[in-house]
C-alpha cells in the first residue's frame, strides 16, 4: 500500500480543521476592518500607521509561533492548532465586538 506524507496530526484532524477555519475567519475579518479604515476614517498619516504597525506586529506573531509551534509539539501533534485556534477565536471576538 502506497505511504502518503501528510502535516495533518494523527487523531487532530477537527483540530487543524477548526484552526484553519478560524485562522481564515480571523484574517479576513482583520481585513475588512483595515479596510473600513482606510476607505476614509483614517487619514495618510494615521493609515500608514496602522499599516505599519499591523505587518510589524504580524511579523513579530508569525516568527513567535514557528518557534512555539515545535516547542508545544511536546504535548502532542494537536497542540500547536489548539493553539492557533483559540488565537484566532480571541481574534474574531475582539475584532468582531
Amino acid at each position: 500500500s502506497a505511504m502518503v506524507a501528510t502535516s495533518v496530526p494523527d487523531g487532530g484532524l477537527h483540530i487543524f480543521v477548526l484552526s484553519v477555519l478560524l485562522f481564515m475567519l480571523a484574517a479576513y475579518m482583520a481585513q475588512v476592518l483595515m479596510l473600513e479604515y482606510l476607505s476614509g476614517i483614517l487619514d495618510i498619516h494615521d493609515s500608514k500607521l496602522l499599516m505599519g504597525l499591523s505587518e510589524t506586529c504580524g511579523c513579530a506573531f508569525a516568527m513567535l509561533g514557528g518557534y512555539l509551534g515545535d516547542v508545544l509539539e511536546v504535548y502532542g501533534a494537536a497542540a500547536p492548532f489548539a493553539l492557533q485556534s483559540a488565537v484566532a477565536l480571541l481574534t474574531v471576538v475582539m475584532v468582531g465586538a
